[in-house]
């Protein structure tokens, strides 16, 4: 499994997020331009590894979650589900473990007028430790 396939599974696990989120509309790095909202797009920006004494390699990754949706206060609501189904999760994955998942905040976009959408960007730190 890669990060972002768990990444995926963390999300699609949470049942009150896929109730207003369809899972086929949590998707990384890219949606179609004429995705259906609400999606959300997830990606990985930034990578600081490091490594341990005993010999492992702990990586420090952000994740941008980017959150679409006909309704401001929808994308609200999908940005605390979010939230609820990352933060402070930890597990093992194989080949990684994930140690934790913080939460380090959120911004609100401009309402894009042309088509009606607004954004909502959240950002955590994934924690991964790698043997």
């Amino acid at each position: 499994m890669t990060l972002p396939e768990a990444i995926a599974t963390l999300l699609n696990a949470n049942a009150a997020l896929t109730n207003v989120v369809p899972s086929s509309s949590i998707v990384p790095v890219d949606a179609l331009q004429d995705a259906p909202n609400p999606c959300i797009v997830f990606e990985f920006v930034n990578t600081l590894p490091e490594d341990d004494k005993g010999g492992s390699t702990i990586e420090e990754t952000q994740l941008e979650i980017d959150i679409f949706s006909t309704s401001y206060l929808t994308a609200h609501e999908i940005l605390d589900l979010t939230r609820s189904a990352l933060d402070r999760q930890s597990g093992d994955y194989g080949s990684f473990k994930i140690d934790n998942i913080v939460f380090e905040g959120y911004q609100d976009h401009a309402k894009n007028n042309d088509t009606g959408t607004y954004q909502v960007s959240s950002g955590f730190i994934v924690r991964v430790k790698r043997d």
